[in-house]
């Protein structure tokens, strides 16, 4: 019985986390041993134990992913596909989707974060009663040098729903009309953003402390965001699975267009999901399919 491997030698988190999850579903359903193969990179630099134990989850090395494959022992996959993308390439016509998530929940239970991670987690979130709050996660970083190439080879892409300041700042504005004192956690790597925000939202806003970087540097104005031409983390990876676990405490996320994070950040915690596009925020379609809220997958699926 040949197994499946997913090779994960790129990536940030989010984008690494949702295809792990989506192999090991598939995995599950063809009732084949699943192994992961976790390089970290510039996007991603943490081992996976240093985030995660084990549990079901069988991690292999380089080479013996390469000697599974000679001895054609396993499929090796290795796009950062979401699960709902690796269902419809491999299961539609076999499998349906209320299976497959059902999978796709007990493999998230699978994703069981070290004990001090899950310490930091819990007492952030019962300090400042996230169950009560909103969260905004706002990704003005390295995603801007990426527009440009999603806008000519990614179909999906739409220029004209790219995230603004003021779209986050009318959803905040927003919730905090309908109730004063309710807390605004705001997650972003772009220190400019979170000057900018505090300022309009001065006592409102909670932050989780990040570790920035010295060396991360990023300008910021209304008018241009510019990156630099070599990326750097702005923070550790632990910092952002501690974030990305927070968020998904919340009462609702607002994410960023085109941005994985947040949308996993909601799918984990089981939280609903509005994004950002333009200066507007509406509900993500594709979000309210993933979370079992809608059952119409005729329809073209787009993240």
């Amino acid at each position: 019985m040949k197994g499946l491997i997913f090779y994960a030698k790129s990536g940030g988190l989010a984008n690494r986390l949702r295809a792990l999850v989506g192999y090991h579903a598939l995995s599950r359903c063809l009732k084949v041993p699943f192994y992961l193969c976790w390089v970290p990179d510039w996007a991603c630099d943490a081992e996976f134990t240093d985030l995660f134990e084990l549990s079901e989850i069988e991690l292999i090395t380089a080479a013996q992913m390469q000697a599974m494959e000679e001895r054609h022992e396993a499929f090796l996959y290795d796009a950062r596909l979401w699960f709902s993308t690796i269902w419809e390439n491999h299961l539609k016509n076999t499998v349906p989707w209320d299976h497959f998530r059902g999978h796709i929940v007990t493999c998230m239970r699978h994703l069981r974060v070290l004990p001090h991670i899950a310490h930091r987690v819990d007492e952030f979130s019962k300090r400042h009663h996230l169950h009560k709050a909103v969260a905004v996660h706002i990704r003005f970083t390295d995603n801007l040098d990426s527009y440009k190439h999603w806008s000519k080879h990614s179909p999906g892409f739409v220029p004209e729903h790219i995230s603004t300041l003021e779209g986050f700042e009318h959803f905040i504005a927003d919730s905090l009309r309908d109730d004063p004192m309710r807390k605004i956690l705001l997650a972003t790597d772009n220190k400019e953003v979170e000057q900018a925000l505090r300022q309009k939202f001065a006592g409102q806003l909670i932050t989780y402390p990040k570790r920035y970087s010295r060396h991360a540097s990023w300008t910021f104005s209304r008018q241009q965001l510019k990156c630099p031409q070599r990326f750097q983390r702005a923070s550790s990876i632990e910092d952002a699975l501690v974030e990305m676990l927070l968020i998904g405490r919340c009462r609702v996320v607002a994410g960023t267009y085109w941005s994985s994070y947040s949308k996993f950040a909601s799918f984990w915690g089981n939280t609903p999901y509005v994004e950002v596009r333009g200066s507007r925020y509406t509900k993500s379609c594709f979000m309210e399919r993933i979370q079992g809220k809608v059952d119409d997958w005729h329809a073209p699926i787009a993240s």
